[in-house]
């Protein structure tokens, strides 16, 4: 059985990582995990919180302890167990998991080592969105040459989908091919 990581970058916020991932975890069958998933069990210990109610203050204020969380994930990526390594720890038994939230290149190359190790495959997919006029956020420049895959998110959800599936059958039919040319 096919194993994948699909890891979905940016560098911006706003660029449409989440729902690519929840989108590629929704077609594979699979699991959509972010780093701030690895993140926030630290950050809740330390302010007194539990991760619900972080996350339950954080949807209507992305802002609320984000200073905190770029910190301690580069906290954790300095301890040589960055956050994207630690998801991949957190998800057991599934053949397909879509993460979003790296942000540094370090991380992005620990990470798909672990993958390796696991027995995945590491597909990264960076999406980008032109029209995005957020700041660019703490996600270190040139991530996007390190991309297998780009998705253009420039128009509507429905748009973005199909730029997800067909990226997706693309990524099938290339893995395909190599197997049957061993």
């Amino acid at each position: 059985m096919k194993k994948f990581l699909f890891i979905v970058i940016s560098d911006k916020p706003q660029a449409g990582k989440t729902t690519v991932a929840n989108y590629i975890a929704e077609l594979t069958g699979g699991v959509r995990i972010s780093t701030s998933d690895a993140i926030l069990p630290r950050i809740a210990e330390k302010v007194g919180l539990t991760v619900d109610e972080i996350k339950t203050r954080r949807k209507p204020n992305p802002d609320f302890l984000r200073a905190e969380l770029i910190t301690e994930g580069d906290k954790m990526r300095d301890e040589n167990y960055p956050p994207g390594v630690a998801c991949l720890d957190m998800v057991n038994g599934y053949n397909f998991i879509a993460l979003d939230g790296i942000r540094r290149a370090t991380e992005l190359i620990a990470t798909k080592r672990s993958a390796k190790q696991k027995g995945y495959r590491a597909i990264v997919i960076y999406v980008i969105r032109k029209d995005n006029n957020t700041e660019q956020d703490n996600t270190e420049l040139g991530l996007q040459s390190m991309a297998h895959y780009w998705i253009f998110n420039k128009s509507d959800l429905i748009t973005l989908k199909g730029k997800v599936k067909k990226t997706l059958q693309e990524i099938d039919a290339v893995a395909n091919s190599r197997v049957k040319s061993l």
